[in-house]
């Protein structure tokens, strides 16, 4: 899935585009025209929590845990 490639990239520094992480993923995201709960299940987040998770992650309520310098 190139947009999860361009979600890195973000994450990694290598995209020019201003903002946070979480402001990324949401341009992303509509970029691809993928609703929060789309995008949510896609990650692997249960149906009933996706859209919420995804909204939290946009807003940067929380962060990723995952580390993506490597």
């Amino acid at each position: 899935m190139d947009w999860i490639k361009q979600i890195i990239e973000c994450k990694k520094g290598n995209w020019e585009s201003p903002g946070s992480l979480g402001q990324k993923i949401k341009k992303i995201r509509m970029l691809h025209r993928y609703t929060q709960k789309e995008l949510g299940v896609m990650c692997g987040f249960s149906l009933s929590s996706a859209d919420v998770r995804i909204a939290q992650y946009e807003k940067n309520k929380i962060k990723s845990s995952t580390d993506f310098s490597g």
